[in-house]
């Protein structure tokens, strides 16, 4: 069975559907069997590409991205336990 792999998304969208100002630069998953179960480290790196104040928007924005995301992912192993 895989061990890990990794991806690139080509766009990064919003929830209209439009381009956001960001860049994708590498995303990775990990599985290792811990306690009868699957254990999944993954990890998604971007970079914020608007002029002069993307690093700003980065450290702002990136505490929240990350918990949006990992609601998103609690959600998911909700509904693939039940």
């Amino acid at each position: 069975p895989s061990r890990s792999f990794e991806y690139l998304l080509s766009e990064v969208v919003g929830k209209n559907g439009k381009p956001l100002p960001a860049e994708h630069l590498r995303g990775w998953c990990e599985f290792r069997e811990e306690r009868g179960g699957t254990r999944v480290d993954w990890r998604s790196r971007f970079r914020v590409t608007t002029p002069l104040i993307g690093w700003v928007a980065e450290r702002v924005a990136g505490p929240g991205t990350a918990r949006a995301f990992n609601q998103c992912l609690k959600r998911a192993k909700r509904r693939l336990e039940t």
